[in-house]
């Protein structure tokens, strides 16, 4: 029983060993891809890491394919995901083109020898040697010694003026493994035809882009502004057109295309820059431009506040544009960031005051009151609103607290 029983085992095992075995380098290709770069190169360098087919980590030391963009557990950005970093730069030399092959030239020849009437050489389809394959130009003709060769199809096929064979694959499916080729003579002259073959196409170097300073066409422009590439004579064109522009909306469409492309290009001063000029001067009614220049100038210092507070003021005016999920969300945040803002300048007047002294102080005193009452003010509102759209009261809650020195003010 016990030798049946092992017998029965090591059939098992060599009927799954092969099937084991079998697992070929195909199977592990998504692991090692080989071009995981987005310019795709097979390797890069993306903020100093290095991108290649090797398998790479995540955070908690999980494999991942080097092309994945997100990882899988943690989605956080691996080095794969870079959107805006050049392209990788190619410094090598194309290979010179190489020069056509000559096609095989047949001379006509007149019966027995005789005559001048050109008659065009046969192309025959090879079909493996057997018969029923087609001439391109008829059954049979006669070679220049005046002697008839076989009907293209019956397994010689045409041959060029040298004795060589000369055949055409079939197409796959019909008794060949190749893709075939249709030629066409082409007569060069009396008596003489050239058999047109099928030659790749020589590479050329494609000559660089030409730089364009043009602006004409916005919509154009839109891809390069996405990506931070437009060039600095196309951003030049677009400040000549802005200031010269009569209509309140073309001025905006210009104004928003500059700064799609310096934030897109990571130029944070210069995007700051634009988006101060068109909300002070082109149009300030768009609630999502001023509240994500709110929420830049809240990561500043106590010099900024004011500005927070200003453009969290004019985005809650226009909060009307947002609906859903969006409203609630972006207005819990416009009064946290204006809240937070006014706590910034009261605690700053606040330690100006007690470092003070003499007349000084009294001045800044009343400055310190001022400015406690309107942080007081903006952290009730903002505590008012997060419970009514049913958000989270902790913070709202303790910084109104902070700022009225009483519980009981913020639980009213």
């Amino acid at each position: 029983m016990r030798t049946r029983s092992l017998r029965l085992s090591l059939l098992g095992l060599c009927l799954v060993a092969p099937v084991a075995l079998a697992a070929g380098l195909s199977d592990y290709e998504p692991i090692f891809p080989t071009n995981p770069c987005q310019d795709g190169w097979a390797a890069c360098i993306v903020n100093g890491d290095s991108v290649t087919a090797d398998p790479t980590k995540d955070a908690a030391g999980r494999p991942l394919p080097s092309d994945l963009r997100v990882g899988w557990f943690d989605l956080e950005a691996t080095a794969a995901l870079s959107p805006f970093v050049e392209l990788s730069a190619y410094d090598g030399e194309l290979d010179a083109p190489e020069p056509p092959a000559e096609a095989p030239v047949a001379s006509g020849g007149g019966d027995g020898g005789g005559g001048g009437d050109a008659r065009p050489v046969a192309v025959a389809s090879n079909d493996g040697g057997g018969g029923g394959g087609q001439a391109s130009q008829g059954g049979s003709r006669r070679d220049p010694g005046g002697e008839t060769t076989a009907p293209a199809g019956a397994g010689g096929g045409a041959t060029t003026p040298s004795g060589r064979p000369m055949f055409t694959p079939t197409p796959v499916g019909q008794g060949s493994d190749l893709t075939a080729t249709p030629t066409t003579p082409t007569p060069v002259g009396s008596g003489t035809t050239v058999a047109q073959l099928d030659n790749t196409a020589a590479i050329q170097p494609v000559a660089p882009p030409v730089a364009n300073d043009s602006c004409d066409d916005l919509v154009a422009l839109e891809p390069a502004a996405l990506m931070g590439r437009m060039l600095p004579g196309q951003v030049k064109c677009l400040e000549g057109r802005l200031s010269g522009a009569d209509l309140q909306t073309e001025k905006d469409k210009i104004s928003r295309v500059l700064m799609q492309n310096a934030e897109a290009a990571g130029n944070k001063s210069e995007w700051e820059r634009l988006i101060k000029r068109h909300l002070e001067d082109i149009d300030r009614s768009d609630p999502n431009l001023c509240f994500k220049y709110a929420l830049h100038l809240s990561r500043g210092g106590v010099g900024r506040a004011w500005g927070v507070i200003k453009w969290a003021d004019y985005a809650l005016e226009n909060k009307q544009q947002w609906t859903g999920s969006t409203y609630k969300a972006r207005v819990n945040a416009l009064y946290q960031l204006r809240a937070e803002a006014a706590v910034k300048l009261w605690e700053d007047a606040n330690a100006k005051m007690l470092a003070a002294s003499g007349d000084d102080r009294s001045k800044l005193e009343a400055d310190e009151v001022k400015l406690r009452g309107m942080a007081k003010d903006y952290s009730r509102e903002w505590l008012d609103y997060a419970r009514a759209a049913g958000e989270d009261i902790k913070k709202p809650m303790a910084l109104c607290v902070s700022t009225a020195g009483s519980k009981k003010f913020c639980e009213e």
